[in-house]
């Protein structure tokens, strides 16, 4: 009998480790500053989540594998989660500008070049939205939507 009280107490460590390893890896998520790096967003509550399985798995198993292979399992797993479930997870805040706001070209927007406008007191880079003319500076244009830093822009007289 002391034997296998021995094994249920060593699996039972085991899956505390586990446990205690999961709270701790959901605790720094949620006590982490929200300045924290986008890249880094979530993955310690995605391998707190994958520990948290392990420890399930452990408590249930009547076998248990080596710590050496516990610790494979876990990471890789948690990699998994990372590459895969944790994007489904992140917010991806599109940046969007107000339906058919207008600014003023500063420089001219050839077809094939970017030029500059004045849209709500900054200057941006902004290109032509079907590349058919130019647009001459000191012009009103209408700001469709923003590619990364250059706002897509159309003539205001297309509009009327």
């Amino acid at each position: 009998m002391l034997p296998s009280f021995t094994w249920i107490g060593w699996q039972l460590s085991l899956a505390l480790f586990w446990l205690a390893v999961s709270i701790s890896l959901c605790l720094t998520e949620l006590f982490l500053p929200k300045s924290f790096a986008k890249s880094f967003r979530f993955v310690p509550l995605t391998t707190g989540i994958c520990a948290f399985l392990l420890a399930l798995f452990l408590f249930r198993a009547n076998t248990v594998p080596p710590f050496r292979f516990q610790i494979f399992y876990w990471m890789g797993v948690s990699t998994a989660c990372v590459i895969w479930i944790r994007p489904m997870f992140m917010k991806q805040r599109n940046k969007v500008i107000k339906d058919a706001t207008e600014a003023r070209t500063i420089t001219e927007i050839t077809p094939v070049q970017t030029g500059e406008v004045l849209y709500e007191g900054s200057v941006w880079q902004a290109s032509c939205d079907e590349h058919i003319e130019a647009i001459p500076p000191n012009q009103k244009v209408y700001v469709l939507r923003r590619e990364g830093n250059t706002l897509i822009v159309a003539p205001k007289k297309l509009f009327q």
